[in-house]
Parts: C-alpha cells; structure tokens; sequence
C-alpha cells in the first residue's frame, strides 16, 4: 500500500474536526537505519526528519519491527542489531517525542502469513519499552493473531492459509508480471483497511488524548 492510502484509512477512524493523521512511515527500514541511516535508500536517517515536525500535543505512533526480526540473527547484515539494541533504538524515538511535548505509544509489528504466522518476536520488546517509559503499547500483532484464528476457525495451517493470504494480503509481482501467489507480509487495500480497523480499536482501550477522537 502507499503511505496516502495508508494515511487515508487511518484518517477515516477519527473526527477530522480534531485529528490530522500524516503518515511518516517509510518501507524497508530497521529501527537503526531509520534513526542512524545508512539503510537501503543510503540517507542520513529517517527519524531526524520526522522529530523536527513534532510539536507540543502531537500524538505519535512508532511501528518497526518487521524488518529487524526478519533478520536479526544475521550479523553479517549491518543495519540489523540485537534485540537490547533494538529496543533502545525505540526508546530513543519515544524519549525524543516527549522532549518535542508529544505523546507516544509504539504498535508491535502487523501479522505475516506463511506456513504459520509470520513476525511477531519484536512485541515483548515493545513492550519492554512501553513499560520502561510509562506509554501504551499496542498489541496489534497479537490482535491480529487471534482475530485471523477465530476467521479460519481453526490454527493457521500451510493448508488453510491461502483464504487469508488471497483476502488480505498483496499479489506477488516477477519479472513484471502478477502471479498467482501472495508475498504474505504485504497488505491488500482490504488488509490495510483491517489493520487500521485494529489500530483504532486498540487505541479506544488506552488512556491517550485521541482516544476520544476516534469515531
């Protein structure tokens, strides 16, 4: 999905009265490179770009994670750190968004469907830094679990996947041409709708100023 797609489904959860949503996110990150650069796009880092643009009652939302737990055990990939550092790459950006007079809350990483589900390792060290910093912690991947179990009615299996694959998630494109198969990380408008469905619920549950903005 693009970041304005993206940026409009979350927009249509709340009274635009009272809340802009921008969407600052950006695709191939990990939460070192996001903040220290030298990723995929070869820039300084993300993150400064985006503290500059925090004022005082803005409500900020850090989801990473996908990236760092795909390969985190690789150490000859040198964007991608330990999970200690990983959770002090986030706890950087939190400690950022409140010194700018922000609130923050961090989402742990959205559901992957392959043979089983996919991702997920990086939701206790969000929630690490959660705690450490007295913020809410959105547990979007736990959600997402229990949710896409309850649809199938039964555990996600290679077998059964291909209903959740085929309804939410994107068509992989080779060589130029869609196939028949689903790269089951990547969301389809009816997966990114359903994602922002389950943000905007988890954020009714928290004690946050927008909480109360939410449609």
């Amino acid at each position: 999905m693009t970041r304005k797609l993206t940026e409009m489904y979350m927009q249509e959860k709340f009274d635009s009265n009272y809340v802009e949503v921008i969407n600052r996110a950006f695709g191939g990150y990990t939460a070192k490179s996001f903040i220290d650069g030298d990723g995929w796009a070869g820039d300084k880092g993300y993150w400064s770009s985006i503290k500059e643009l925090i004022s005082p009652g803005d409500t900020v939302l850090i989801n990473l994670g996908i990236n760092d737990q795909a390969k985190i055990a690789d150490t000859s990939v040198t964007d991608y750190t330990s999970w200690d550092q990983f959770e002090g790459y986030i706890d950087t950006m939190v400690k950022d968004v409140k010194e700018k007079g922000g609130e923050a809350a961090v989402i742990s990483s959205s559901v992957g469907v392959g043979d089983g589900f996919k991702w997920g390792t990086g939701e206790s060290h969000m929630q690490n830094v959660a705690d450490k910093n007295n913020i809410d912690s959105l547990k979007l991947n736990s959600m997402m679990k229990e949710n896409f179990t309850k649809e199938l009615g039964e555990e996600l299996t290679k077998d059964n996947a291909y209903k959740l694959l085929q309804r939410y998630y994107c068509r992989v494109i080779k060589d130029g041409v869609l196939t028949d198969g689903y790269d089951g990380t990547h969301f389809s408008e009816t997966g990114a709708r359903y994602a922002a469905d389950c943000v905007a619920t988890l954020l009714k549950d928290t004690g946050m100023s927008i909480a109360g903005k939410i449609k």
